[in-house]
C-alpha cells in the first residue's frame, strides 16, 4: 500500500525544497513529501546567485526566511574580491565584495557567491522531520481516481493528491508528462567540483575566472571562507559527443558517461594545457567522487507554454529550463516557489492551484527563457565582452517585486520554523 500525502514533489534540489518550504508556510497542515534521488545532501561544485528578484520573492514567502538566508549566507565585503585572468596570468580585472553588494543593493539586495549545497541544506533546516526523504528515485507515475501514484526503482511509492516534478533539466516527470523530447544541447560541457583552497592562491576568498581567445571566463572558481574551493570549466563539445556526457543518464538508459576519471580526462582534454600550473594542479587532485559533467541544455519559450495537466505540474528547470548564461536559474526556481505557495494559501490543495500557479508564471520565465536562449545562441560570435553582456541581460529582471503571500490561519497551526538540519548547517565543513 503506498504512503498517502497531500503533494508529491520529485527532486530534493533547491527549486524542490523552496516549493515545500512555500507550500508549508502557506498551509502546515498539508502532507508534503519530497523524493531526492541521491543517497544524501552532498557538497557540489555548484555555485548559484540568490539575484534580487529571487531574495525579494523568498522575503515575499517570510520575512523570517529572507533573514535567515542573509545572515546564514551573506559575506562580509572584505572576505570578497573578484579578479579575471587571462590564461596566461595577465589580470584583466579587479573588483571588491563592495562592487557586487551595490549593485544588487540597487535592486533590493541580493547574494552571491552561494553554494548550491550550503543553500541545499539550509532549505531543508526549513522542513519538519521526515518531509525530506533522499533515496529515492523517481521512476514513472501512474494517474488514479483522485490522485497520481509516484512510483520509484526499488518498488517504493507514494500516493498524493498532487505530483509536482522539479527534477531538473532532464526532468523524468516533464518526459511522462509532455513527451517533448531532449532540450537544445548549447554546444557546451560543463564540469564542477568541490575541493579545499591551496595555501597560495590568487585570493583569500572570492571569485577567480581564467579565460581566453574566444571564450569569456571558461574556468571560474571561488574561495569561500571556511576554506572551500569551487571549480566550473565550461568547454566547447560536439553534438555528436553529446551522449558522452554524463548527464545523459537521467533521461537515457545507455549513457556513455564511463568512470570518474573518465570525466577529469575528458575535461582536461577539452580546455588543453596552457593554463597556470597551479590551477590545473586543483582541477587535477579534485575527489572524483563529487566532480559533475553535464551538458548545457535550454530550451525556447515556445517548447514551455505547457507545465502541467490535471493534478501534475513542473517547477524550475523542468518547467522552464535556462541556460547558465543569466545566473537567473536559481532565482527562477524562488519566484516559482513563491507563486505556487500562493496559489496553494488561494486555491487548497487541487488542480485548480496548479493552473493558477503555471498561469501567472509561465509568462514571467518565458522572458528569462528568451533572453538565455538568446545568449546561448550568441556565445559562438561573443568574445570578452560576454561577462558584461550576460549581467546586463540579467539585471533587466532584478526589478521584479513581489506582494506578500497569504498564509492560511487554522486553529493550532505552527509557523514553520528551522529545525533538524540546523546543527548541520553549523558543523558541515568541520
Amino acid at each position: 500500500m503506498p504512503s498517502q500525502v497531500d503533494v508529491a514533489i520529485v527532486g530534493g534540489g533547491p527549486g524542490g525544497l523552496a516549493a515545500a518550504v512555500a507550500l508549508l508556510t502557506a498551509n502546515s497542515d498539508l502532507k508534503v513529501k519530497v523524493y531526492e534521488r541521491a543517497r544524501s545532501l552532498r557538497p557540489a561544485g555548484f555555485v548559484v546567485g540568490i539575484l534580487p528578484n529571487a531574495l525579494k520573492a523568498i522575503e515575499a514567502i517570510s520575512p523570517e526566511l529572507r533573514a535567515s538566508l542573509v545572515e546564514t549566507m551573506q559575506w562580509k565585503d572584505q572576505e570578497l574580491r573578484n579578479l579575471r585572468y587571462l590564461s596566461d596570468g595577465t589580470l584583466l580585472k579587479e573588483t571588491d565584495g563592495a562592487a557586487t553588494r551595490l549593485r544588487y543593493e540597487r535592486y533590493g539586495g541580493g547574494l552571491f557567491p552561494v553554494s548550491w549545497y550550503d543553500l541545499q541544506c539550509w532549505l531543508a533546516s526549513w522542513l519538519p522531520e521526515g518531509v525530506l526523504q533522499t533515496d529515492s528515485e523517481f521512476e514513472r507515475y501512474e494517474e488514479v481516481e483522485g490522485g497520481v501514484v509516484a512510483h520509484f526503482r526499488g518498488g517504493g511509492s507514494c500516493q498524493a493528491k498532487l505530483l509536482i516534478g522539479c527534477d531538473g533539466n532532464l526532468s523524468q516527470v516533464r518526459k511522462q508528462l509532455l513527451d517533448d523530447g531532449l532540450p537544445t544541447f548549447g554546444s557546451l560541457a560543463i564540469w564542477r567540483a568541490m575541493t579545499m583552497k591551496p595555501m597560495e592562491w590568487p585570493v583569500e576568498a572570492g571569485v577567480v575566472g581564467w579565460e581566453n581567445a574566444g571564450y569569456s571566463n571558461p574556468i571560474i572558481t571561488v574561495a569561500f571562507p571556511d576554506g572551500r574551493l569551487s571549480w566550473t570549466i565550461a568547454a566547447p563539445w560536439p553534438k555528436e559527443k553529446a551522449g558522452t556526457l554524463g548527464s545523459r543518464r537521467y533521461i537515457t538508459d545507455h549513457s556513455q558517461e564511463g568512470t570518474p576519471s573518465e570525466k577529469l580526462d575528458r575535461c582536461l582534454a577539452a580546455i588543453g594545457p596552457n593554463w597556470p600550473s597551479h590551477l590545473l594542479e586543483v582541477i587535477k587532485r579534485t575527489d572524483l567522487s563529487v566532480l559533475t559533467e553535464h551538458a548545457l541544455y535550454y530550451r525556447e519559450p515556445s517548447s514551455c507554454h505547457s507545465w502541467g495537466s490535471g493534478r501534475i505540474s513542473l517547477l524550475g528547470d523542468a518547467a522552464h529550463l535556462t541556460a547558465a548564461a543569466l545566473g537567473q536559474g536559481t532565482s527562477q526556481t524562488m519566484e516559482d516557489a513563491l507563486e505556487l505557495g500562493r496559489a496553494f494559501a488561494e486555491h487548497g490543495c487541487t488542480p485548480e492551484a496548479l493552473r493558477s500557479y503555471e498561469s501567472v508564471r509561465e509568462p514571467m520565465a518565458s522572458a528569462v527563457q528568451q533572453a538565455s536562449a538568446d545568449i546561448v545562441k550568441g556565445w559562438a560570435e561573443r568574445k570578452s565582452d560576454a561577462f558584461e553582456v550576460e549581467q546586463q541581460a540579467s539585471e533587466k529582471f532584478f526589478s521584479r517585486t513581489f506582494t506578500p503571500m497569504p498564509q492560511s490561519a487554522h486553529p493550532g497551526q505552527k509557523p514553520l520554523t528551522q529545525g533538524r538540519f540546523a546543527a548541520a548547517m553549523q558543523a558541515q565543513h568541520t
